[in-house]
């Protein structure tokens, strides 16, 4: 009952975060809409139907099903054209929503125990806090947090109630955070003159997490922003006990389940591999001595598999026999515990072993250069979403694109600035995907975006937005923008199609539409006939 009451709670404040936020979003929307009034065309509709695309995930994340069914319904609005009375009506009925629910679940964080929310504060905020005397940098720098959907506030006296989620100060303002309530714990990226071991000593005795040298580099700053949301969205640790013993299993189970790891028990271990297709996890346990397989024969079997051989796996078994042990760790174990084991000393060794887990496989999973995933795990990835998609019956969008005319630019300004872009590009679409999504490099300025539940249209209104972000950069700092543009290919899944498939036509509909004269999206033929560019 308790912990059923904390859940609850939880989820009070996660809203409650969300909800704060809600009013902004709001202006934003009726600023688009303004704009369709004022007949200003399909760019305004578009603007409109962003800013609901957004609201549809994040407020069913947060427990709004009904805000997302509405939004929803404004954005295909959207999608249908510029028809301002359609779009006018679906507008009105998401903003009645919104208020009737964000009122509900304001009462819901009046009944909960006092400082419950407040603890909480911060965590889910995507405000950036930016602080410094040169009035000109600070523009630039909010301005640069906004094109990449982060909120950017210049004044910390009006910091929205859940607080921030980064801040960006001068290291000659840092004296001014200890005036700044609700800071704990906040991550502080400092900015100063000069890039020396000084400057960013200094910057770490004053508890910053990072330190960027003027000129700040966008960049930079953005892939920060980035890993600093991908660690807060970090989902719970997922754990595969494999046990022949279902109450055994079971109580390891509940336990971890209680500390809030994601777990799935197989008590068959001839079906693990099939379990491993619906549920990859960050660490394996294993019973050492089970009947028709032994946990040792397990494991070796779970090493010949690429996706899995980086994954630890615990052994937990009854057996005292050192040579036993010693020949289960050979087989591929990470670690050995003896039953019976209490939560006190299992917990803490799993939760190491899930960040190790987590960052080999990060790392070998990860271009150096842009930090988006390798070739070889993007294609990987999309076999596991399209096996995933394909038991659900439901859609999946793969992108090809790639900078045009990048041989020219490495030309013109030199290799250094080439992967300048690309590691701006790259930043940019980690910015706006969904945590469902993913991005990866396959060779030279050629990337692959995999986007799940997402028909070719809302994808291509993604990559559009991304497209003018690109065109948006200065390659040259002072110069303005550089004017940059991508071509783009997108293929939808269809029953029968394989991974390579897919690449196959999302590909050719990239080579289409640099055929074209690039700068410009080509949606590959499907199973309704329909292309686009």
């Amino acid at each position: 009952m308790q912990q059923n009451e904390e859940l609850e709670r939880k989820l009070a404040q996660l809203a409650a975060t969300f909800v704060e936020q809600i009013p902004a979003r709001v202006e934003q929307m009726d600023a688009q809409f303004a704009l369709i009034e004022n007949n200003q065309g399909l760019e305004a509709v578009e603007g409109l139907r962003n800013e609901a695309h957004k609201l549809v995930g994040s407020s069913g994340t947060f427990g709004l099903p009904e805000i997302s069914r509405d939004a929803r319904t404004l954005e295909q609005t959207c999608l249908g054209g510029a028809n301002v009375e359609a779009i006018s009506r679906a507008f009105d009925l998401l903003k009645e929503t919104i208020e009737r629910e964000t009122a509900s679940v304001r009462a819901r964080v009046e009944a909960a125990p006092a400082g419950a929310v407040a603890s909480e504060r911060g965590s889910e905020s995507r405000t950036v806090l930016i602080l410094s005397a040169d009035e000109a940098e600070k523009k630039r720098l909010a301005d640069q947090v906004r094109t990449h959907g982060f909120a950017a506030e210049v004044d910390a006296a009006n910091l929205p109630e859940g607080g921030c989620f980064a801040v960006v100060s001068d290291l000659a303002a840092a004296s001014q955070l200890t005036d700044v309530p609700g800071l704990d714990g906040t991550e502080v990226i400092f900015i100063g003159d000069g890039d020396g071991i000084t400057q960013r000593l200094e910057a770490t005795r004053r508890g910053g997490a990072s330190f960027l040298a003027r000129p700040v580099d966008a960049t930079a700053l953005l892939r920060r922003l980035n890993a600093l949301a991908d660690r807060r969205l970090d989902e719970a640790p997922r754990v595969m006990i494999v046990d022949d013993d279902p109450v055994t299993g079971q109580i390891a189970q509940a336990i971890l389940e209680k500390a809030g790891m994601t777990v799935r028990l197989t008590t068959d271990p001839l079906k693990t591999l099939d379990d491993l297709d619906q549920f990859v996890p960050d660490v394996f346990i294993i019973d050492l001595l089970m009947p028709e397989c032994s946990g040792a024969e397990l494991a070796a079997v779970i090493c010949q598999d690429e996706r899995l051989v980086d994954i630890p796996v615990l052994f937990l078994s009854g057996e005292q026999s050192a040579e036993r042990q010693a020949e289960a760790m050979a087989a591929g174990g990470s670690a050995f515990m003896a039953k019976p084991v209490s939560g006190k000393v299992l917990i803490p060794v799993l939760g190491s072993l899930v960040e190790r887990s987590r960052r080999i496989r990060g790392a070998a999973s990860r271009d150096p250069l842009t930090g988006v995933f390798t070739h070889s795990y993007i294609k990987m990835q999309l076999g596991r979403e399209l096996s995933r998609v394909d038991r659900e019956k439901g859609k999946l969008t793969l992108a090809v694109l790639s900078i045009d005319h990048f041989g020219a630019l490495n030309e013109a300004y030199g290799y250094a600035m080439g992967d300048k872009v690309l590691r701006y590009l790259a930043a940019s679409l980690n910015a706006r995907l969904r945590r469902t999504d993913a991005c990866g490099r396959l060779k030279g300025a050629k990337f692959a975006v995999i986007l799940p539940d997402a028909p070719p249209g809302e994808a291509a209104a993604l990559i559009k937005d991304i497209a003018r972000t690109l065109a948006d950069m200065e390659v040259v700092e002072g110069q303005g923008a550089g004017g940059l543009s991508f071509s783009c290919g997108l293929a939808e899944n269809v029953k029968g199609l394989s991974a390579e498939g897919l690449f196959i036509e999302a590909n050719d509909a990239f080579e289409q539409a640099r055929g074209n004269g690039g700068d410009r999206i080509v949606t590959a033929k499907t199973k309704t006939g329909g292309a686009g560019a």
